[in-house]
Parts: C-alpha cells; sequence; structure tokens
C-alpha cells in the first residue's frame, strides 16, 4: 500500500459489518470500521459472477451526526434563553400582579399602627382593583367613625370637666370608681344672695335664669384665674374651695383675693343692671375630706366640719361683707386687715370668734 500508494485491493477489512455482509445480512447499524473508530454503516450481500460479495457503505458518526448534534446543541441553547425569558416575564408578570397585594398589605399594617391616612391606587377594574378600592373605602369609614369618637370623647371630657375637677376626671377616666381624699387644709368660701327669693317672685324664669347665669359665670371667671376649684352651685348660693385637689399653701391668702373679687363682681352687675343685689360671704379653713358621689350623675363635693363652719360664716355674715372664723383669720397670718366682730353662736359649736375681713391686704403680693 505504501508502495502503491492506494489501499485498494490491499486494505483488509474484517469487521462485524463486513462479515455480516458476505453471510448475507443486510443491516444498518453504528459500529467500529476497520480503523477502530465509530461510523454509521449500511451493509448488505451481493453476488458477482460465482461469488458472494459484501457491500458497505460507511461514514465516520462525527460527520454523520454533526447536524444533529448542531440541532441538538441548538435547541439546547434555545430552551435555555426561552427558559431565561419566560422566567424573566413570569417575575415581571408576578410583580405586576403581586404589587398590589403587597401595597394593601403594607397599607393594612399602617392601618393597624394607627395610620388612618392611607389611599391605595387603584388602576384597574379587576377583582385586585375592586378589593383596594374597598380598602380605601373602609378606612375612610373607619376614619370619619374614629373622628365622630374622638368629638364624643372630647365632647364627654368638657362635660366631664363641667363638674369634676380634672386631676379627678382623670382618675375616673382611668378606671377608679371610688374617689375620696383627705386634705389637712383647705380654705372653703360660700356665698349667698340676699332676699333672692323675694326678688325672683313673680319673675319669667329665663329672667332669673340669666340673672344667675350672667353673675355665677363672673365668679366662675375669677375663680379659674385664681386657682379656685368651684364645687357646686345650689340655687342662689355658690360654694367653692381652694387647696384641693391641688394643694396649696397660700390657700387662705388666696381665698381672701377670690372673696373681693366676687363682691366686685356683684358690684358690677348692680352697675351695669341698675340693680341693688346684695351677698353675704363666708370662708373658714381646716381639714377636708373631698371625693366623687354617683355613678352616672357625678359630682365632685366635700365634708366635714370645715364645710359646715364655712356655710356658718355665711349664713351669719352680714350683707355685702365677708365674714370669716378666727382660724381663716390665723391662717391669713397678718397678710390681710380684719376687723374683730365677737363671738356669734354656731349651731352644734357653740361661740366662735369672727372677723370682717378688711378690703386691704398688708401684703399686696400673695403667690397663687
Amino acid at each position: 500500500m505504501d508502495y502503491l500508494n492506494t489501499s485498494i485491493l490491499l486494505q483488509k477489512v474484517s469487521t462485524a459489518a463486513s462479515i455480516d455482509a458476505i453471510a448475507g445480512i443486510r443491516n444498518t447499524v453504528v459500529t467500529e470500521d476497520y480503523r477502530g473508530v465509530k461510523a454509521l454503516s449500511a451493509y448488505g450481500p451481493i453476488s458477482f459472477g460465482n461469488r458472494q460479495w459484501g457491500l458497505l457503505s460507511e461514514i465516520d458518526t462525527e460527520e454523520a451526526f454533526f447536524a444533529v448534534h448542531q440541532l441538538s446543541r441548538s435547541l439546547l441553547l434555545s430552551a435555555v434563553i426561552l427558559a431565561l425569558v419566560m422566567g424573566m416575564l413570569g417575575v415581571v408578570v408576578a410583580r405586576k400582579m403581586l404589587r398590589p397585594l403587597v401595597d394593601l398589605s403594607a397599607a393594612a399594617a399602617d392601618v393597624g399602627m394607627g395610620n388612618l391616612y392611607v389611599e391605595l391606587d387603584v388602576s384597574s377594574n379587576d377583582e385586585i382593583g375592586q378589593l383596594s378600592q374597598n380598602f380605601n373605602n373602609m378606612v375612610v369609614n373607619i376614619r370619619e367613625q374614629t373622628d365622630t369618637i374622638a368629638e364624643a370623647d372630647a365632647e364627654n371630657d368638657k362635660l366631664l370637666l363641667n363638674v369634676l375637677p380634672q386631676p379627678i376626671a382623670e382618675r375616673l377616666k382611668s378606671g377608679e370608681t371610688q374617689i375620696a381624699d383627705a386634705f389637712q387644709g383647705a380654705s372653703i368660701i360660700f356665698c349667698d344672695l340676699v332676699g333672692f327669693t323675694r326678688w325672683s317672685r313673680g319673675r319669667e324664669p329665663m329672667e332669673v335664669l340669666a340673672f344667675l347665669d350672667e353673675l355665677f359665670t363672673s365668679f366662675d371667671k375669677v375663680a379659674v384665674e385664681f386657682g379656685v376649684e368651684k364645687i357646686k352651685t345650689i340655687g342662689d348660693a355658690y360654694m367653692a374651695v381652694c387647696g384641693l385637689p391641688k394643694p396649696n399653701v397660700n390657700h387662705a391668702q388666696v381665698m381672701a383675693q377670690l372673696s373681693h373679687r366676687i363682691l366686685g363682681c356683684l358690684d358690677e352687675y348692680n352697675q351695669r343692671n341698675g340693680t341693688q343685689i346684695e351677698m353675704r360671704i363666708g370662708l373658714h379653713c381646716g381639714p377636708v375630706v373631698a371625693g366623687v358621689i354617683g355613678s352616672s350623675k357625678f359630682i365632685y363635693d366635700l365634708w366635714g366640719e370645715s364645710i359646715n363652719m364655712a356655710s356658718r360664716m355665711e349664713s351669719t355674715g352680714i350683707p355685702n361683707k365677708i365674714q370669716v372664723s378666727d382660724v381663716f383669720y390665723a391662717a391669713l397670718n397678718g397678710t390681710y386687715e380684719a376687723t374683730p366682730r365677737g363671738k356669734i353662736d354656731i349651731k352644734g359649736v357653740g361661740e366662735v370668734f369672727t372677723y370682717i375681713l378688711g378690703e386691704r391686704a398688708v401684703i399686696s403680693t400673695v403667690d397663687l
């Protein structure tokens, strides 16, 4: 073969395919050729003359299946690219579809934290859009109901503060059901109009109401100015206290100033309306017990001998004068002038030395 430079009729072929072809077998298989290389072999017998020949047609599998392998790689690459594209598209679509639900979840969490001004963007008419719109409507309803409740609470607080001091109202709102406190030092004032029953006889109810409302409202204003707690009005009587529920060591001095301001309010009323209404004022100080009475209609009231003594100072007093007990005069500690009135028989107590409070304070400035 080297000499002739050819293998024709010289290369011995003894492979499974050639043996089968000579044996009369026809087939197409992948087998090893005479070089030991994988090849796609198609073979079969052929008769020529008086001899049996075998005919083989072979091509290397690498060459035969090159296009198939190329197609497989192309298909695999296409499948990978398509999978990536579909995955990315799926993520985008999923995010777009889940975004409203994520926003809804975040908005619900905000509402749960107390933010009632959350509003979702409604950009579709599908079920998600309807759900978002329903959520917005729910938040608006909750906000309106919350505002209504807040307004009602504010109104209730306002009404409660009309009958109770703020510290007591806060304790009642916090859950205390029985409130009673003892104070060792407080000053009580009682004011009573002289001849009010006679004056009001035959007058229209609204005229009487307007008179009391205007007069007692002026008393309330100066009481607030001096930090004095109004307790109640009973008909034409006015009662207030200084030194509770917030203690004040200068309660006697403060109440002395208030009593003169109350007489000033009465004088101003008389000048405006051309009337000559008179008033008795009584002052006393001492230990007091204060607490809340009632469960549906509350009242903050006072008990003790000090209350009775202050009431007696008023009832035994002189019109347009301020009568004080000797205990109250002593508590003033020389800050106010006073004229001794002498002993007065007090029911249930006996004789008590009293004073008529002067108009001029010895010490002009008192720390309220």
